[in-house]
């Protein structure tokens, strides 16, 4: 579908790109105490040009704290520090099976960053 939209005459545009035009999300994110963001799976893939690390540069730049709230984190503690994410949690872990609520995932997330997340 985008071959064809670019060949009738639209333009390709990141997705970052769209994403801090359309919500002014420098300026949103320098008057922030900490950025929240996620992703489905956080994985090197992730770290690659993604939404996500693009919101964490745009934090370091700001000197604010940015962290992931994920389904799954494969991505380890260093590649994540590089891309400024000082903390990435997942609904499951690595081999886990998804609550059958999601609802309930989201819970567990929760639990999880409240119990260990701190500045």
């Amino acid at each position: 579908i985008g071959f064809g939209l670019l060949a009738l005459g639209a333009s390709r545009v990141s997705g970052l790109e769209l994403v801090t035009e359309s919500f002014d999300l420098k300026n949103e994110i320098s008057q922030s105490d900490l950025v929240i963001t996620g992703e489905g799976k956080l994985d090197w893939q992730t770290l690659r040009g993604k939404v996500i690390t693009g919101v964490a540069e745009i934090a370091i730049e700001s000197a604010i704290s940015c962290l992931a709230l994920c389904g799954q984190v494969i991505a380890g503690k260093r590649e994540l520090a590089a891309a400024g994410i000082v903390g990435a949690y997942g609904c499951i872990e690595e081999g886990e099976e998804l609550p059958e609520d999601p609802f309930m995932a989201l819970v567990f997330l929760a639990e999880r960053v409240s119990k260990t997340w701190s500045q």
